[in-house]
Protein backbone atom coordinates (compact mmCIF):
# COMPACT_ATOMS: atom_id res chain seq x y z
CA UNK A 1 0.00 0.00 0.00
CA UNK A 2 2.80 2.37 0.89
CA UNK A 3 4.51 1.61 -2.41
CA UNK A 4 1.35 2.45 -4.36
CA UNK A 5 1.00 5.76 -2.50
CA UNK A 6 4.61 6.69 -3.21
CA UNK A 7 4.19 5.85 -6.90
CA UNK A 8 0.93 7.83 -7.14
CA UNK A 9 2.65 10.88 -5.66
CA UNK A 10 5.72 10.41 -7.87
CA UNK A 11 4.57 8.92 -11.17
CA UNK A 12 7.46 8.41 -13.52
CA UNK A 13 10.05 9.06 -10.80
CA UNK A 14 12.90 6.66 -11.60
CA UNK A 15 14.06 6.38 -7.97
CA UNK A 16 10.55 5.59 -6.72
CA UNK A 17 10.06 3.00 -9.45
CA UNK A 18 13.44 1.42 -8.76
CA UNK A 19 12.74 1.25 -5.01
CA UNK A 20 9.31 -0.27 -5.57
CA UNK A 21 10.71 -2.81 -8.03
CA UNK A 22 13.40 -3.79 -5.54
CA UNK A 23 10.82 -4.33 -2.78
CA UNK A 24 8.56 -6.44 -5.03
CA UNK A 25 11.56 -8.52 -6.13
CA UNK A 26 12.77 -9.07 -2.59
CA UNK A 27 9.30 -10.10 -1.43
CA UNK A 28 8.97 -12.31 -4.53
CA UNK A 29 5.77 -10.76 -5.80
CA UNK A 30 6.27 -10.80 -9.58
CA UNK A 31 2.59 -10.30 -10.46
CA UNK A 32 2.42 -7.09 -8.42
CA UNK A 33 5.76 -5.99 -9.84
CA UNK A 34 4.49 -6.55 -13.39
CA UNK A 35 1.32 -4.57 -12.67
CA UNK A 36 3.32 -1.66 -11.28
CA UNK A 37 5.80 -1.69 -14.15
CA UNK A 38 3.05 -1.95 -16.79
CA UNK A 39 1.44 1.19 -15.36
CA UNK A 40 4.76 2.99 -15.74
CA UNK A 41 5.54 1.63 -19.21
CA UNK A 42 2.16 2.18 -20.82
CA UNK A 43 1.22 5.45 -19.12
CA UNK A 44 4.29 7.54 -19.58
CA UNK A 45 7.77 7.80 -20.95
CA UNK A 46 9.57 5.06 -19.02
CA UNK A 47 13.31 4.60 -18.84
CA UNK A 48 14.97 1.74 -20.65
CA UNK A 49 15.64 0.09 -17.28
CA UNK A 50 11.95 0.05 -16.34
CA UNK A 51 11.14 -1.58 -19.68
CA UNK A 52 13.91 -4.17 -19.14
CA UNK A 53 12.47 -4.96 -15.71
CA UNK A 54 9.02 -5.51 -17.20
CA UNK A 55 10.40 -7.83 -19.90
CA UNK A 56 12.17 -9.92 -17.25
CA UNK A 57 9.11 -9.94 -15.02
CA UNK A 58 6.83 -11.07 -17.85
CA UNK A 59 9.26 -13.87 -18.72
CA UNK A 60 9.36 -14.97 -15.08
CA UNK A 61 5.56 -15.12 -15.12
CA UNK A 62 5.56 -17.08 -18.39
CA UNK A 63 3.96 -14.24 -20.35
CA UNK A 64 6.04 -14.50 -23.52
CA UNK A 65 3.57 -12.56 -25.68
CA UNK A 66 3.67 -9.61 -23.30
CA UNK A 67 7.45 -9.86 -22.97
CA UNK A 68 7.79 -9.69 -26.76
CA UNK A 69 5.44 -6.70 -27.01
CA UNK A 70 7.40 -4.79 -24.36
CA UNK A 71 10.70 -5.82 -25.95
CA UNK A 72 9.57 -4.15 -29.17
CA UNK A 73 8.92 -0.96 -27.20
CA UNK A 74 12.47 -1.12 -25.86
CA UNK A 75 13.93 -1.35 -29.36
CA UNK A 76 12.29 1.98 -30.20
CA UNK A 77 14.12 3.74 -27.35
CA UNK A 78 17.32 5.73 -28.07
CA UNK A 79 19.34 3.97 -25.34
CA UNK A 80 18.94 0.44 -26.71
CA UNK A 81 22.05 -1.71 -26.27
CA UNK A 82 23.44 -4.82 -27.95
CA UNK A 83 22.28 -6.81 -24.91
CA UNK A 84 18.75 -5.40 -25.36
CA UNK A 85 18.78 -6.58 -28.97
CA UNK A 86 20.05 -10.00 -27.90
CA UNK A 87 17.25 -10.19 -25.33
CA UNK A 88 14.75 -9.24 -28.03
CA UNK A 89 16.02 -12.10 -30.22
CA UNK A 90 15.73 -14.53 -27.30
CA UNK A 91 12.23 -13.35 -26.42
CA UNK A 92 11.21 -13.60 -30.08
CA UNK A 93 12.46 -17.20 -30.19
CA UNK A 94 10.53 -18.07 -27.02
CA UNK A 95 7.47 -16.50 -28.63
CA UNK A 96 7.81 -18.72 -31.72
CA UNK A 97 9.15 -15.89 -33.89
CA UNK A 98 12.34 -17.71 -34.88
CA UNK A 99 12.68 -15.76 -38.14
CA UNK A 100 12.82 -12.48 -36.24
CA UNK A 101 15.26 -13.98 -33.75
CA UNK A 102 17.51 -15.22 -36.55
CA UNK A 103 17.37 -11.84 -38.34
CA UNK A 104 18.29 -9.85 -35.21
CA UNK A 105 21.17 -12.18 -34.33
CA UNK A 106 22.46 -12.18 -37.92
CA UNK A 107 22.49 -8.38 -37.90
CA UNK A 108 24.32 -8.40 -34.58
CA UNK A 109 26.89 -10.90 -35.86
CA UNK A 110 27.57 -8.54 -38.78
CA UNK A 111 27.79 -5.48 -36.51
CA UNK A 112 29.63 -7.00 -33.53
CA UNK A 113 31.36 -10.24 -34.57
CA UNK A 114 33.72 -10.08 -31.59
CA UNK A 115 31.04 -9.60 -28.91
CA UNK A 116 30.94 -12.63 -26.60
CA UNK A 117 27.26 -12.20 -25.75
CA UNK A 118 26.33 -12.02 -29.44
CA UNK A 119 28.41 -15.11 -30.17
CA UNK A 120 26.87 -17.06 -27.27
CA UNK A 121 23.32 -16.07 -28.22
CA UNK A 122 24.05 -17.06 -31.82
CA UNK A 123 25.55 -20.35 -30.64
CA UNK A 124 22.38 -21.01 -28.64
CA UNK A 125 20.23 -20.27 -31.70
CA UNK A 126 22.31 -22.57 -33.90
CA UNK A 127 22.22 -25.28 -31.24
CA UNK A 128 18.41 -25.08 -31.02
CA UNK A 129 18.18 -25.31 -34.79
CA UNK A 130 20.41 -28.40 -34.81
CA UNK A 131 23.23 -26.57 -36.61
CA UNK A 132 25.85 -27.92 -34.25
CA UNK A 133 28.90 -27.10 -36.38
CA UNK A 134 27.90 -23.43 -36.45
CA UNK A 135 27.09 -23.54 -32.71
CA UNK A 136 30.51 -25.00 -31.94
CA UNK A 137 32.15 -22.31 -34.06
CA UNK A 138 30.24 -19.50 -32.28
CA UNK A 139 30.96 -20.87 -28.80
CA UNK A 140 34.64 -21.47 -29.63
CA UNK A 141 35.02 -17.88 -30.86
CA UNK A 142 33.31 -16.58 -27.72
CA UNK A 143 35.53 -18.70 -25.47
CA UNK A 144 38.65 -17.36 -27.20
CA UNK A 145 37.75 -13.75 -26.42
CA UNK A 146 39.57 -12.04 -23.58
CA UNK A 147 37.27 -11.75 -20.57
CA UNK A 148 34.93 -14.53 -21.71
CA UNK A 149 32.60 -15.92 -19.07
CA UNK A 150 31.81 -19.59 -18.43
CA UNK A 151 28.90 -19.91 -20.86
CA UNK A 152 30.80 -20.66 -24.08
CA UNK A 153 33.11 -23.14 -22.35
CA UNK A 154 30.23 -25.06 -20.79
CA UNK A 155 28.01 -25.04 -23.90
CA UNK A 156 30.91 -26.11 -26.11
CA UNK A 157 31.70 -29.02 -23.78
CA UNK A 158 28.02 -30.05 -23.68
CA UNK A 159 27.86 -30.26 -27.47
CA UNK A 160 31.11 -32.22 -27.58
CA UNK A 161 29.78 -34.67 -24.98
CA UNK A 162 26.46 -35.03 -26.86
CA UNK A 163 28.40 -35.79 -30.03
CA UNK A 164 30.16 -38.66 -28.29
CA UNK A 165 33.44 -36.85 -27.56
CA UNK A 166 33.66 -36.94 -23.75
CA UNK A 167 37.45 -36.59 -23.77
CA UNK A 168 37.24 -33.45 -25.92
CA UNK A 169 34.46 -32.11 -23.65
CA UNK A 170 36.70 -32.70 -20.64
CA UNK A 171 39.62 -30.90 -22.32
CA UNK A 172 37.37 -27.93 -23.14
CA UNK A 173 36.33 -27.63 -19.49
CA UNK A 174 39.97 -27.86 -18.37
CA UNK A 175 40.88 -25.05 -20.79
CA UNK A 176 37.93 -23.05 -19.47
CA UNK A 177 39.17 -23.50 -15.93
CA UNK A 178 42.64 -22.34 -16.95
CA UNK A 179 41.10 -19.26 -18.58
CA UNK A 180 38.79 -18.57 -15.61
CA UNK A 181 40.41 -20.31 -12.59
CA UNK A 182 37.91 -19.29 -9.91
CA UNK A 183 34.75 -20.14 -11.87
CA UNK A 184 32.52 -22.44 -9.83
CA UNK A 185 30.23 -23.37 -12.73
CA UNK A 186 33.11 -24.71 -14.81
CA UNK A 187 34.52 -26.51 -11.76
CA UNK A 188 31.15 -28.18 -11.15
CA UNK A 189 30.79 -29.23 -14.81
CA UNK A 190 34.36 -30.55 -14.80
CA UNK A 191 33.71 -32.60 -11.65
CA UNK A 192 30.51 -33.92 -13.21
CA UNK A 193 32.36 -34.87 -16.42
CA UNK A 194 35.16 -36.59 -14.46
CA UNK A 195 32.63 -38.61 -12.46
CA UNK A 196 30.84 -39.62 -15.64
CA UNK A 197 34.09 -40.92 -17.09
CA UNK A 198 34.73 -42.94 -13.96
Amino acid sequence: KIINRVLKKNPGNADAIHSAAKIFKETQRPAELAEMLEAQVFCGNPSEQVIRELIDCNLKLGRVDEAYEVSELLLAKPGVTIDDRIRHAQVAAKNGKKGISRKVLSQLLDEAPENGNVLCASGEMFQQEGKLEQAVDAYAKAADLEGANEVPWIRLSEIQAEQGNPTQALETLKKGLIAIPANHSIRAKLAEALLAQG
